[in-house]
């Protein structure tokens, strides 16, 4: 096996380095995904993709060279597979799996198509004697997994949405029903109150314009406008994974928030008139918050959707090494402030919202995680019957 060494370090081995790995730049876990996709190219041609006479002259191929899709050298290989292994041997990072795990998962669906007439142009594979059986179980599995697929997820999420509009709807009957006072309503401001230790928001209408329009713009219009491009950006990826975990994490802080805004209704700053503070976003305009009223239930005052949302968001953006994740920052950090500046939320909200935001995305992925194993040993069970 070939070696090279730069600086006295030794680098690794050299027909399997990444292109990152040669130029002596700093390397993640997407390099082991190059190094992985050549000896995926080699286990299935019998080739490796990069090749010289001396290590100077591998490294030159790999930093220049194009390798042939495999199925052109293997014809009976899966044209998908084929495009796989062309994804892991990418140059550049990005363009790569960003993890073993994402990987694993186009892997492990590819195996489960193929195995099935249904597989999206690929060859099924000869189904035994007992073939009706394992059809009809197979059907089942498919049947009972929407939930894993990107339409069941979307569904779900828009599912939720029309339960928060009907709940805001008929949220004067549900406040009724729970005897929820005027006066119960104030002594729950005042507790938040005393949180904060009597922070007062005395001449908050004194508030420069800057700060106004800022402040509203990132409430009302970046907040939504994140999570809409966490959930299209996440749509988009081949692996369904990360829209089902961020939709999930949402559904999560939805089932987790509302009865708290049901049961704990601690009304906004601005309403509370002990608290000195003004809807400051009203100095621009009172269509803003007349526009969120029909889902307002979203925006319940404890734990603060707005908040717990995005942490979700950029969270997600970190986890699934999305392009756009370090726009999210100070984006969401916008965002978080202007829920307390616009005199809307109290700082307990803000800190619950973290919380809420945190332990949603975590239910998700032990939820993501749990699905998967399930299709997996489905999946395996399917192929030990067709044995």
């Amino acid at each position: 096996m070939q070696t090279i060494a730069r600086a006295g370090v030794l680098l690794g081995t050299v027909p399997y380095m990444s292109p990152e790995q040669t130029e002596g730049v700093a390397v993640d876990p997407r390099s082991d995904i190059f190094s992985l996709g050549v000896m995926l190219f080699e286990m299935l041609t019998g080739s490796r993709p990069f090749q010289g006479h001396s290590p100077a002259q591998i490294i030159s191929s790999i930093l220049r060279d194009t390798p042939p899709p495999v199925n052109t050298l293997r014809p009976e290989v899966s044209p998908d597979l084929a495009r796989i292994v062309r994804r892991c041997l990418s140059k550049d990072p990005v363009s790569r799996y960003q993890s073993a795990r994402d990987l694993h998962i186009e892997l492990r669906e590819l195996a489960e198509e193929l195995r099935t007439p249904s597989g999206s142009g690929a060859k099924a594979l000869p189904t035994p004697v007992p073939g009706r059986l394992a059809s009809g179980l197979s059907e089942v599995v498919r049947s009972g997994r929407s939930i894993r697929t990107r339409t069941g997820a979307a569904l779900l999420l828009a599912g939720v949405a029309l339960l928060n509009w009907m709940e805001t709807t008929l949220e004067t009957v549900v406040n009724e029903t729970t005897g929820i006072s005027v006066g119960l309503r104030q002594e729950l401001a005042r507790s938040m109150q005393w949180l904060e230790g009597g922070l007062s928001f005395e001449r908050h209408d004194l508030t420069s314009v800057v700060a106004v329009y800022g402040y509203s713009a990132a409430y009302f219009f970046v907040m939504p406008l994140l999570v809409l491009v966490a959930l299209a950006a996440s749509a988009r990826r081949r692996d369904p994974g990360a829209f089902r975990v961020v939709s999930f994490a949402l559904v999560f802080d939805y089932a987790i928030s509302l009865p708290l805004y049901l049961f704990y209704p601690v009304p906004e700053r601005w309403a509370f008139a002990e608290a000195d503070a003004i809807l400051l976003s009203d100095l621009w305009s009172s269509r803003l918050i007349e526009s969120l009223r029909p889902i307002s239930a979203l925006d319940n005052c404890l734990p603060s959707f707005h908040v717990s949302a995005t942490v979700i968001v950029v969270l997600a953006a970190f986890l699934f090494q999305a392009r756009f994740r370090t726009f999210t920052v100070p984006l969401g950090l916008a965002v978080i402030a202007s829920t307390f500046a616009l005199g809307i939320h109290w700082l307990p909200d803000i800190v619950a919202g973290v919380a809420v935001g945190v332990l949603s995305l975590g239910l998700a992925m032990r939820l993501d995680a749990h699905l998967a194993e399930a299709q997996a040993r489905s999946v395996g069970g399917l192929t030990r019957l067709e044995r």
